[in-house]
């Protein structure tokens, strides 16, 4: 119910209409919708984005805990000519849960939080504020289940499954090293006979977790960062592109190391990290197992089933940019 009347917002209201904020706060009072009032630090901390470089200021946030309150968040939304944008977890990296552009009234559905596993169906039902490290907690203490998440346990967003079923693997590269990141669905047990093996044989260390997967309501984690966000995706790739790619590493990206006093990174498994790093990550996204690849092209809107692999450039700073710009 929620989704549709945001949609029906967006197709109905003006995008980035003059509309004084009194007006929209008065007609969330008016229909009992709670909501952080501008210029108090509960308003500075909901708009805080995530990718601290695009940060937007709304018209006014709403913090509905009843459909009936969503409902008339999305009524004087769209009255007053507002564009009304959903806030879940608050992870974009282009700060969309605050609408992209300044002056949206933002649903902050934050409090819709509550995770429901049937374990007759195995289908869960999550509402859009869960974060990811509470939604793998809770489906694991309903009924032992787990699902394809992603390694940022305060995100608000579910990922597809990838191949195997019962495997998601990542390739981690930056400056320093190359590290596989993955998730296996099964016993400690048999993760171990299957991978200890092959890990010592690679050189590779075990780490279970960089974050706690208990994750608060305020989440209050961010970065500045340039990021392609999963836009490149290959259906193959060639020895030669394998060869490139791993001499382009070697020879020019390792050198690439900031200068400036660096800082503490404990998850890459580094040391020292600088105020400026870059990564890319390689997700193994399609394949004969994948759980991906075996839905219908025409199921879902889902364009890339036939993807092998996805990537994600990442650039992230400490301090600020330009002045510390991502130029190599």
């Amino acid at each position: 119910m929620a989704l549709q009347l945001f949609l029906a917002a967006a197709t109905h209201a003006i995008p980035n209409a003059r509309v004084a904020r009194s007006d929209i706060t008065d007609c969330l009072d008016a229909s009992s919708v709670p909501q952080v009032l501008s210029g108090t630090a509960n308003f500075t901390q909901a708009i805080k984005p995530f990718n601290l470089r695009l940060p937007f200021t709304p018209v006014a946030v709403a913090v509905p805990t009843t459909t009936a309150q969503v409902q008339a968040a999305v009524a004087c939304g769209v009255k007053l000519g507002v564009t009304v944008s959903p806030k879940s977890g608050g992870h974009s990296y282009a700060s969309h849960g605050l609408g992209g552009e300044d002056g949206h009234l933002v649903v902050d559905m934050k409090y819709w939080n509550t995770v429901a596993l049937d374990n007759s169906t195995g289908i869960a039902t999550v509402g859009p504020g869960s974060r990811l490290g509470n939604v793998a907690q809770a489906l694991y203490a309903q009924g032992s289940a787990a699902i394809s998440h992603g390694t940022c346990p305060g995100a608000a967003r579910l990922r597809n499954t990838t191949a195997p079923l019962e495997l998601n693997l990542r390739l981690f590269v930056n400056p320093y090293s190359i590290s596989v990141i993955g998730v296996y669905y099964g016993s400690q047990a048999e993760f171990k006979a299957a991978f200890v093996p092959l890990l010592a044989k690679l050189g590779i260390r075990e780490v279970y977790a960089y974050d706690p997967l208990t994750q608060p309501i305020d989440y209050d984690n961010h970065e500045t960062f340039f990021s392609s966000q999963k836009s490149l995706m290959t259906i193959s790739v060639n020895e030669a592109a394998i060869t490139a790619f791993w001499s382009y590493w070697t020879t020019v990206a390792k050198s690439y190391i900031d200068r400036v006093t660096p800082i503490s990174f404990p998850f890459l498994l580094l040391p020292l990290t600088p105020p400026q790093d870059w990564y890319v990550t390689i997700d193994i996204h399609g394949g004969p197992q994948s759980a991906i690849t075996r839905v219908p092209a025409d199921e879902t809107s889902y364009a890339h089933r036939n993807a092998l692999l996805k990537y994600e450039f990442y650039d992230r700073t400490s301090e600020t940019y330009p002045l510390m710009a991502s130029t190599s």
